[in-house]
């Protein structure tokens, strides 16, 4: 797999104005990636942590679109740079779509313990992409990435 960079380049971008009351906003639509397998996730994350505890904090915007941002606690640090305490995290929304950017649910807004698949734009923790993003954690399925 190439470089998330490398395929945020490829990833289609259609431009689209959204009207709304008194102001005129543009949102992007991203054609995101779909890996094939957990390895390509991890391989193409810069930060894969295990994380729990989370709460909503607010949104940042990206793609023109409001995300959820939450505060994480980052239990282990499998992969990257990260100090073992609190994230600030947004969950990488789906974007032109109808209302709710999180169709199935926001994958951050859950009790259990969760492993996350993490990128930096600008400084901001982004999850992969809106599906691939999280997993259940699984102490087998940290074992088995190809470090």
């Amino acid at each position: 797999m190439g470089s998330l960079t490398a395929r945020l380049a490829v990833v289609l971008i259609i431009a689209t104005a959204v009207v709304g009351c008194d102001s005129q906003r543009v949102a992007s639509c991203a054609d995101w990636v779909q890996f094939d397998s957990v390895q390509d996730r991890y391989d193409e994350a810069t930060a894969v942590f295990v994380a729990s505890k989370g709460e909503r904090e607010g949104t940042t915007t990206i793609y023109g679109v409001d995300a959820h941002t939450h505060s994480m606690r980052v239990d282990e640090v499998v992969k990257g740079e990260l100090a073992d305490e609190d994230i600030r995290i947004t969950s990488m929304p789906i974007t032109c779509t109808e209302g709710d950017q999180y169709p199935d649910g926001d994958p951050l807004e859950t009790s259990d313990r969760i492993i996350v698949f993490a990128n930096s734009i600008d400084g901001q923790w982004f999850t992969l992409t809106p599906d691939d993003g999280t997993l259940p954690y699984s102490a087998l399925t940290i074992s088995n990435f190809r470090r």
